[in-house]
């Protein structure tokens, strides 16, 4: 990681981000409807040898830990533990952020799991933990947000809503925030669609970020890249 500006400084320290591993509750074996989904597991295999042999101090995932969605039951909690399993591997700390797949979704149609609901948090918490939280690292603060509370309407909305303007409000440290769903994918005032963050939400997090000089964000879920600037924002 190098500092923002014209001289890009010293090197302070290097992370990883992944997403969507999409990790299934069998070896070879997917509740997908694309049968490249099935080499999730192995595929994930790769990135932790990988991350292994890079000099990094930790890895944040974005979201979408496992493929069954939480109401599946069982299958979601023999995914979550083939998903530990795997992780077991890394020799760094790790940290999450829900994504739909593990959470449920936010409210749009035509998505393929429910809205997130209290009980679906529960079942989150039950095998990852936190589903919002934040750490700091030499000097920046890493913000951990679920996406999928945004624009919910759930109790836990107006919770995290809460914390992370406290989060942001603390110090003058350098901030980065991390959340599934991308705030957008090309432009501010795109229209809504399933890939990025409806409104009012999406102002919401837009005017958080110039308010406290969030100096980037990071997101997973679309399954491409994609890179843009909000005034100084990355």
């Amino acid at each position: 990681m190098i500092r923002s500006g014209n001289d890009l400084g010293e090197h302070l320290f290097s992370f990883a981000v992944i997403s969507d591993t999409h990790i299934n509750h069998g070896e070879e074996i997917t509740n997908s409807a694309f049968a490249v989904n099935a080499r999730a597991n192995r595929r994930f295999r790769h990135i932790i040898a990988d991350l292994r042999r890079r000099d990094i101090s930790f890895v944040i995932h974005l979201g979408d830990l496992v493929h069954p969605v939480p109401e599946t039951g069982v299958l979601y909690a023999q995914a979550a533990e083939a998903y530990r399993a795997i992780e077991s591997d890394l020799n760094v700390p790790i940290n999450y952020v829900p994504g739909n797949h593990d959470i449920g979704d936010t409210p749009v149609r035509g998505a393929p799991a429910k809205p997130s609901t209290d009980a679906m948090i529960e079942s989150w918490k039950k095998e990852f933990g936190k589903q919002y939280q934040s750490f700091i690292h030499d000097d920046v603060r890493f913000i951990l947000l679920n996406a999928q509370l945004i624009n919910s309407g759930l109790t836990d909305e107006s919770k995290q809503k809460e914390w992370v303007e406290a989060e942001l409000a603390k110090d003058e440290k350098r901030k980065f925030l991390m959340l599934h769903h991308p705030v957008f994918l090309c432009h501010p005032d795109e229209p809504e669609h399933y890939d990025n963050t409806d409104q009012p939400g999406r102002d919401w997090l837009l005017d958080l970020m110039k308010k406290y000089n969030v100096e980037a964000i990071f997101s997973g879920h679309s399954h491409n890249f994609w890179y843009n600037r909000v005034g100084t924002i990355d």
